[in-house]
């Protein structure tokens, strides 16, 4: 039972919980108070926040009774340029999405065409190998480049995205890097998750062509070229920590083509990691004070990656699926505060941080324009 229970989280990736339960003891920290809260039962009778001193105190308390002025909403990070890139722009969606679902990039494309680029949302199957995938986005990149006219592309992938991008590119794979200018990834897995490994482990054999079946199914719902490309137990596999380091071995970085990427950092109950700064390499993309909250979706989650509990001391910063560790790829820029998700669909901020995708991107490609790309 407890595997089928794991198998269900991991896999379809719609988690409730409930939060720790409250007790009779006075609140004494910042991380109860907020735990509280997300469980609902929090004291409103009584401002903790105003107790203790913490409005304006140079931290986001988002679970205070009243509004913090700590909390700032404007985006982090300057209005980029509105130069184009030189080569257009493809977009290129992890595990578990399409092209066409609502949480890929969303907002992302208008934004980013209205400033002159070209850009093209790539669609491959959601539940495949990272080289099955690639197939799929090698084929389309030989759409865009006839259509275009251009001679390369610039990729920006999020998620499991990147590694179906590296496999194009590497001279182990599919060998696309004279078509490649750049590659940026975004909350990817390079060193993979463990929630791959925990899932792999939780699925019985006999159980993988009925978990195909039903997910070919269901990703019919959103994915326009998923239909007889349904292998769970491969895409585990792509994105599984056991895997990695063979497929970073075979895969390398191929010369002449930019790397970077990007990691999203958060917690369940919004407060910092006390290592955040040293795994970003103090390259900390927000507002001092401000820090992200994990989805309740990635709740359950967070103990398996971490190899910790859910407080600020969780010794491997995370965005509730990939851990920074396992996000730095190339050239590292830093971390964003967002989840995995709200990492690329989050266009209006979540009201505390000031994190907007869309103005990230913005700033991503401006950087690729003034780099000549």
């Amino acid at each position: 039972m407890k595997n089928l229970y794991l198998l269900i989280f991991a896999i379809v990736f719609t988690f409730a919980c409930s939060g720790d339960d409250a007790t009779s003891a006075p609140v004494v920290s910042k991380e109860e108070i907020a735990k509280r809260k997300l469980a609902g039962k929090a004291d409103e009778s009584v401002d903790q926040c105003e107790e203790e001193g913490w409005y304006g105190d140079g931290f986001c308390e988002w679970f205070c009774a009243q509004p913090d002025p700590d909390c700032k909403r404007q985006p982090f990070g300057e209005d980029p340029s509105t130069r184009p890139t030189f080569f257009p722009i493809i977009l290129l969606h992890g595990y578990f999405s399409s092209a066409t679902k609502p949480d890929n990039f969303k907002g992302v494309g208008e934004a980013l065409k209205a400033q002159g680029n070209a850009v093209f949302f790539s669609d491959v199957p959601p539940f495949n190998t990272a080289e099955r995938r690639a197939e799929f986005l090698s084929d389309f990149i030989d759409g865009v480049l006839a259509e275009t006219g251009a001679e390369k592309v610039n990729l920006i992938a999020h998620s499991m995205g990147g590694l179906d991008a590296r496999y194009l590119i590497s001279k182990n794979g599919l060998a696309r890097h004279a078509d490649i200018a750049s590659l940026t990834t975004i909350a990817t897995p390079h060193r993979g998750t463990k929630l791959a490994d925990v899932t792999a482990q939780a699925i019985p054999d006999s159980w993988n062509d009925f978990i195909n079946a039903l997910l070919e199914i269901y990703g019919k719902e959103f994915s326009l070229v998923g239909e007889g490309e349904t292998n769970i137990r491969g895409a585990l596999a792509s994105l599984s920590v056991a895997e990695a380091p063979q497929f970073n071995l075979l895969h390398e970085d191929v010369r002449g083509v930019y790397y970077q990427s990007y990691a999203g950092i958060s917690s369940i109950t919004g407060l910092p990691n006390g290592f955040a700064a040293r795994h970003c390499e103090s390259k900390l993309l927000m507002h001092e004070g401000t820090y992200a909250r994990t989805s309740p979706v990635f709740w359950v989650v967070v103990p398996i990656i971490a190899d910790v509990g859910i407080g600020p001391s969780s010794t491997d910063p995370n965005d509730g699926l990939i851990p920074v560790s396992s996000a730095k790829w190339g050239n590292f820029r830093g971390c964003l505060p967002a989840d995995h998700v709200n990492i690329v669909d989050q266009p209006d901020g979540d009201g505390y941080t000031g994190y907007d995708s869309v103005h990230r991107l913005r700033i991503i490609v401006a950087d690729l324009a003034e780099r000549g790309f």
